[in-house]
């Protein structure tokens, strides 16, 4: 009887010790469980984040390539107006010889 009442003291013993390791187990599961759902919130937030930086750049892109059609178009009127001084000055400088033959021919 008295190894009986120690083996039934020594399996109370041995199943408080495993309810102690179930709660501390218990309680390390809740613990990943509050960091995973702080991860998850941290990964979605990151997520917009890096949908706005997405989105920002295809806004870029887009400015770069219609920058780039400006940057032609200047070009093409900037050679447009050189090629316009030059016709006017020419012409000045026609009608200025023209100018000066008909004084010389008056003149002499």
């Amino acid at each position: 009887m008295h190894l009986s009442m120690w083996n039934l003291e020594f399996r109370q013993d041995l199943l408080l010790e495993r309810e102690d390791i179930v709660k501390c187990i218990e309680g390390d599961i809740l613990d990943v469980n509050q960091i995973m759902r702080e991860l998850a919130a941290v990964v979605y937030q990151q997520g917009d984040t890096l949908n706005t930086i997405d989105s920002h750049i295809e806004n870029v892109h887009g400015n770069v390539e219609l920058g780039a059609q400006e940057l032609i178009k200047g070009s093409n009127y900037q050679s447009k107006y050189r090629r316009k001084v030059f016709i006017l000055l020419l012409l000045a400088i026609i009608v200025v010889v023209i100018l000066i033959i008909v004084l010389v021919t008056k003149l002499s």
